[in-house]
């Protein structure tokens, strides 16, 4: 099957799933789960099958600029709290006038 027909599928047993009852429902939702896991796993599988021929230096590598990115994440979370801080009183101020 390909990745159309997975979808295809999936979409027609939603459709049967909401008009099912009681056990039936379950073993659909059961039906669809299964399918849901063979469309990912035919996703992931050229994925984990790759060898990318990264080395340990290009690891390394991706891996400061990860943290990079989580400093920057981070700052900008705290940049985010600061605004949100500042509406707010701005917002208190403007009420007390």
């Amino acid at each position: 099957m390909t990745l159309t027909d997975f979808d295809e599928k999936i979409e027609e047993l939603k459709l049967v799933r909401t008009k099912a009852h009681g056990f039936k429902k379950a073993e659909l939702t059961n039906l669809i789960d299964n399918l849901e896991t063979k469309r990912v796993s035919i996703l992931v599988a050229p994925i984990n099958n790759a060898d990318f021929g990264f080395t340990q230096d290009d690891i390394d590598e991706l891996k400061v600029i990860a943290q990079q990115f989580q400093v920057a994440t981070n700052e900008i979370e705290e940049a985010n709290e600061l605004i949100d801080n500042a509406i707010s009183l701005g917002t208190k101020l403007f009420n007390l006038l």
